[in-house]
């Protein structure tokens, strides 16, 4: 199965509000420009049973240099990067990621740029620019050192039960990762009881800083969970590896709860950002 990570870009032609966490927000839209386009495909990939074959991030405000794209604000020669905040104008370019190995989202994601997007609940409206897409072999080939530094940016939460847990777990990390993993690369499986097994007890959290927060994941639906810096390391070169793999497909899925609405995402500073994995010239 082929796994793509593509960046939507969009012009904002009318000006309102983006909540903190909009991951959510993307999604509504996503589905409901899929289902303006069909609703037969939209209830497929909605209604999908099993480990969630897509992944969205939240909206970001698009600011490069040298492109048409650009909204880009220079000051005496130096780059300055407007901070994003809740208001959006009318002019503005944003993007969101969808990650998929959904051949059918995959194949329709496209057609959809072909009709204007409306935000869910805001006055915003959006004119679509275009689709551009990331290496996700390139992504996935990255060189991580020993130990390292994760950074969750929206709230991660993992099922326990009846209940959740709220705290980047090396073993709920490994467990949920690994049946990502499963479900997106069906002919590469790994055996997740032998991972856990052999791996999670090598690996140590060795620093975090951060708290627990709150989201809307969908209408009527919070998720709370963990935001902030975690460092890991491992006893081994062989368990660096692999646990080091699992968290490379996590930039691009998203981990835990929620990665459908743009929860349990997070970048490896000074590795692997979010702003750097789509070239834009």
């Amino acid at each position: 199965m082929d796994v793509r990570l593509n960046r939507l870009f969009f012009r904002a032609t009318s000006s309102g509000t983006l909540p903190r966490y909009s991951g959510g927000m993307a999604r509504g839209m996503l589905f409901a420009a899929l289902k303006n386009y069909d609703k037969h495909i939209a209830q497929e990939i909605h209604d999908q049973s099993g480990v969630q074959t897509y992944a969205l991030s939240g909206f970001r405000t698009y600011v490069s240099p040298g492109d048409t794209l650009s909204v880009m604000d220079k000051q005496l020669g130096i780059e300055r990067r407007r901070k994003r905040d809740s208001t959006v104008r009318a002019g503005d370019i944003l993007y969101f990621d969808v990650a998929t190995a959904s051949e059918k989202l995959q194949e329709v994601l496209p057609e959809t740029f072909e009709q204007p997007w409306a935000a869910d609940k805001t006055n915003v409206t959006m004119e679509p620019l275009q689709i551009r897409e990331a290496e996700v072999e390139g992504i996935l080939s990255k060189e991580i050192p020993k130990p390292f530094t994760v950074r969750f940016v929206t709230p991660l939460s993992f099922s326990a039960g009846p209940t959740y847990w709220v705290w980047p777990e090396v073993r709920y990390l490994m467990k949920n990762l690994t049946s990502i993993w499963n479900a997106w690369f069906p002919g590469a499986k790994l055996d997740a009881e032998s991972i856990l097994e052999k791996y999670a007890n090598r690996v140590h959290v060795v620093f975090a800083e951060g708290r627990v927060l709150s989201a809307n994941a969908a209408k009527g639906m919070r998720h709370t969970g963990w935001v902030g810096s975690v460092r890991y390391d491992s006893d081994d070169d062989e368990t660096h590896g692999v646990f080091s793999n699992l968290v490379k497909l996590g930039f691009i899925t998203g981990v835990g709860r929620g990665r459908t609405a743009g929860l349990g995402r997070f970048y490896l500073p000074k590795v692997l950002h979010s702003d750097r994995i789509v070239k834009v010239v």
